[in-house]
């Protein structure tokens, strides 16, 4: 099988934890692409975390919505995940070891997960925040839906004008797209 052949997945995660962090409530967002298509999308608000919840811990919970749809998918071939969390990346491209956070058993399952993913090549990207706007817009809108005012990166409150300004509800073409990926819509449905 030649390298243009095979499958590839694009995948890109985000976590978002509002009034503040810690305590506050969690989002993520979630984002798959095959071969140039968006076969996944989903964005929530994390209601099931026992613990205190943490901008960490929300990362993590895209991060493992992601492994877990990726796993009944059952994909060959390649896949890149992308996320704007230095601590996530580098942790499951095992730079950094698992430390004694909130966000440890979450670390874990999520290594558990890729370590079953054994008919893929997984790679592990770290991207800047305005390259994962589509993830994070989803986690973002989760909060805007539930009432919860997400903040700037100033730390000043984002209402709800200056909101559509910063995570518009549907984009043309992420900065990253190609022509060909220009025309496809993008799900703002889960599963």
């Amino acid at each position: 099988m030649a390298w243009h052949d095979e499958d590839f997945y694009d995948c890109s995660f985000d976590g978002a934890v509002e009034p503040i962090n810690p305590g506050g409530t969690g989002s993520f967002g979630a984002v798959i692409r095959r071969q140039g298509k968006v076969i996944f999308s989903k964005g929530a608000i994390i209601r099931d975390w026992p613990g205190v919840m943490t901008n960490n811990v929300a990362e993590y919970y895209g991060l493992l919505k992601i492994l877990e749809a990726l796993e009944s998918l059952h994909p060959g071939g390649k896949i890149t995940i992308r996320g704007d969390s230095q601590l996530v990346i580098c942790q499951m491209n095992r730079r950094w070891r698992i430390g004694k956070g909130h966000y440890a058993p979450l670390a874990r399952a999520a290594r558990d997960f890729h370590s079953r993913m054994k008919n893929s090549r997984v790679f592990y990207e770290w991207v800047p925040r305005e390259r994962n706007e589509e993830a994070d817009a989803l986690s973002k809108q989760c909060l805007m839906q539930a009432g919860i005012c997400p903040r700037s990166r100033t730390g000043r409150p984002l209402s709800r004008k200056r909101m559509k300004l910063h995570y518009p509800r549907r984009r043309k073409s992420p900065p990253w797209a190609t022509t060909a990926q220009l025309a496809l819509p993008i799900s703002a449905e889960g599963r």
